[in-house]
């Protein structure tokens, strides 16, 4: 039922709502929101001024009466099987309460929409349409006046986000008093009852104190100069954007506080960082341009925790950050670099505001900022918003991606833009009297039937280049008129995603720095790596050993650790990964009883890297799986004897490691078999 009613309200629900909405994200509300203030705040000017009022509805979902959701069902145009349907959904909810662990008693309720239902917060915006409609029609009447995002333009009454709500209106008293009566008659019917002690009126500057006093004595809620919050995120962002942003990093401080980091694998302590601190921080990030140094500061926790630092704790890093942040295929962790993470988040917001216009967080923005033009040609502007600014860094990113895809060919100059598939400047390089400045592609088009003017374009090859006709001639072209269009060169489907853009960024950073001389590793070795059905602590602990990172002598020595990197058992070669791993007489035991076709193997060098790579064209992928846990085993055995003096037998190591990878597959195939069956 939830499924099928959520294609439904798109059409039914106004575009001031903007949860629960197909199509619909969060990010449009927050940008609409933060745009609507600060218009407020910093364009405002006359004698009367306006004044927006944070709605917090107390228990929301509980307060919800069944008949008033009835009653918007039908008035709706929802047939009658489905509001009885809904109906039976909403009216058979009982409680029970736990005493002791014991539950106690059965309760029916008389009113309210269960929560965590799925189908309860779609039936929850249903009824808060009823206020939308209310307050759209008290505009359309006249009797209030929402906020003007620029001269003659857009003006926004009420912004809602499920029960989320922010009202706008003129701050005198005859408009409070009717948005007093609307609330008061939608408390009636609904059921709803507002929290005065979490409601806040926010006034524009030119309102004076007299008329701020007088409304507040009658609304009986407290003034706010500037919202704290609104949907987690700050409503203002004043002139110091590190200490605005300051308390994203103590949130993010107070998250990781508490793991206990001793107990938990670098792979353990990767799952976390990339569920909690890039997930925490991408939620500012989508929104506002972080400022610089806390990006650091945040890149630096999190390389801090990946190597299991506590608290004025001295430990190697034995792998710069920006390696780790590269893609796994190419060496790396797939850690974010927070600065170009950022820009890659807010470039995705630029893409949203091209290929949705229509959206109000799009009308918005346009209105406010390039009423005449278009996004990818707007200036900076007279007093702009700190969301625009931000806004404005994304687009750079995203101009770097976009191309034409070739339609009717009417909307691309042949000179300047990019639309032919040549890396990396996607245009023409060379130029010709034969072609006027502002000539578009479709002159080198020709109909019936469609195609390139081959002969023209070979007539005016001086001007492309043969490789660049190459690539023109051999574009395709629809046998429609279709419209030019442009489209995120990134990816294959042409639609923009945040991972490409991302990597874009980070590879247009390494075109300004220069590529390193020495090359890296092929990505075969990394892919076969992350690609191994073993458990996570082992893949990491492969990836560690085939980067050179583990803590053997002779890494300490290079890093001035220790002054003699000579094998402490053999007391004759000297102690690299590869030695440990594979070279090791006691390691060749374990690699005698732990699979022959291992152990036949042979590798030379003292690469362990290289052996990998060996071994990938030697076994199959079943060995290559053994082959990383009971080398992630005799590592473990290496370091027991070193700190412990314990040997573990060449067999006992080969057992356990065989013993682990079948646990592995067999809780892997049993999650397997549920996920079917489900």
């Amino acid at each position: 039922m939830a499924n099928r009613l959520k294609h439904v309200l798109p059409v039914i629900i106004s575009c001031n709502q903007s949860a629960f909405i197909p199509g619909r994200l969060i990010s449009d509300n927050i940008l609409a929101a933060y745009e609507t203030p600060h218009t407020m705040h910093s364009r405002m000017y006359g004698r009367v001024g306006y004044m927006a009022l944070k709605l917090d509805m107390s228990k929301a979902y509980d307060r919800v009466e069944w008949l008033f959701l009835e009653k918007v069902m039908r008035k709706m145009g929802f047939e009658s099987r489905w509001v009885n349907l809904v109906r039976k959904c909403v009216t058979i909810v009982s409680y029970s309460v736990i005493v002791n662990g014991t539950p106690v008693g059965l309760f029916k309720p008389s009113r309210g929409i269960r929560q965590w239902d799925p189908l309860s917060p779609y039936l929850f915006i249903l009824c808060a349409e009823v206020l939308s409609s209310i307050l759209s029609l008290e505009e359309w009447l006249g009797h209030l006046k929402g906020v003007p995002t620029s001269f003659k333009g857009l003006r926004i009454n009420y912004l809602f986000f499920a029960d989320d709500s922010l009202l706008f209106c003129k701050a005198t008293e005859q408009e409070w008093n009717c948005l007093k009566g609307v609330l008061e008659a939608y408390e009636e019917a609904s059921g709803q009852r507002l929290n005065n002690d979490k409601t806040s009126v926010f006034f524009s500057r030119n309102t004076s104190q007299e008329t701020k006093d007088r409304i507040l004595e009658v609304v009986g809620v407290p003034d706010s100069q500037r919202f704290d919050t609104y949907l987690g995120l700050s409503a203002l962002v004043g002139k110091s954007r590190t200490q605005e942003f300051q308390s994203l990093l103590e949130k993010v401080m107070k998250r990781v506080a508490d793991w206990k980091t001793k107990f938990l694998s670098q792979a353990g302590n990767e799952v976390l960082i990339k569920a909690v601190i890039q997930t925490i921080a991408s939620y500012s990030m989508s929104i506002f341009l972080l400022p610089s140094g806390l990006c650091k500061e945040l890149n630096k926790l999190m390389q801090k925790f990946w190597w299991g630092h506590k608290e004025n704790d001295k430990k190697i890093h034995w792998m710069s950050w920006e390696r780790m942040g590269r893609a796994k295929n190419v060496g790396g962790l797939g850690f974010r670099d927070l600065i170009c993470f950022n820009k890659a988040l807010l470039a995705k917001q630029c893409w949203r505001l091209l290929q949705y216009p229509y959206s109000l967080a799009a009308k918005i923005i346009k209105a406010k900022y390039y009423s005449t033009r278009t996004l990818l040609l707007a200036n900076l502007r007279s007093k702009p918003s700190f969301t625009w600014r931000s806004l404005l860094v994304g687009r750079e990113l995203l101009e770097e991606g976009l191309i034409w895809r070739i339609g009717n060919g009417t909307s691309v100059q042949i000179r300047g833009d990019k639309w032919i598939p040549l890396p990396i400047t996607y245009t023409t390089q060379t130029c010709n009297s034969l072609i006027g400045e502002n000539a578009l592609v479709a002159e080198l088009m020709e109909e019936n039937p469609r195609q390139w003017n081959r002969h023209y374009i070979v007539y005016i090859f001086q001007s492309f280049g043969e490789e660049e006709a190459t690539a023109i001639c051999n574009l395709p072209l629809s046998r429609h008129h279709h419209d030019d269009k442009m489209i995120w060169r990134a990816t294959n489907s042409g639609e923009f995603s945040v991972k490409s853009a991302y990597h874009l960024e980070k590879e247009r950073l390494d075109r300004l720095k220069g590529e390193c001389s020495t090359g890296v590793r092929t990505q075969a070795v990394w892919k076969m790596i992350w690609g191994l059905k073993v458990p996570h602590s082992a893949q990491v602990f492969l990836w560690r050993a085939c980067n050179k990172i583990l803590p053997t002598k002779d890494n300490l020595k290079k890093r001035k650790v220790v002054e003699d990197d000579i094998c402490i058992f053999c007391c004759s070669a000297v102690e690299t990964t590869h030695h440990i791993l594979w070279d090791y007489p006691s390691s060749q035991d374990v690699w005698c009883v732990s699979n022959n076709k291992l152990q036949k193997c042979r590798s030379g060098g003292n690469n362990f890297c290289e052996l990998v790579e060996y071994l990938m064209g030697s076994v199959k992928r079943e060995e290559m799986e053994l082959f990383a846990m009971v080398a992630k085993r005799i590592w473990k055995r290496h370091n027991e004897v070193v700190h412990g003096d314990v040997f573990s037998h060449p067999s006992t190591i080969a057992r356990q490691a065989i013993d682990q990878l079948q646990l592995y597959r067999q809780v892997n195939e049993r999650q397997a078999d549920a996920h079917d069956l489900s």
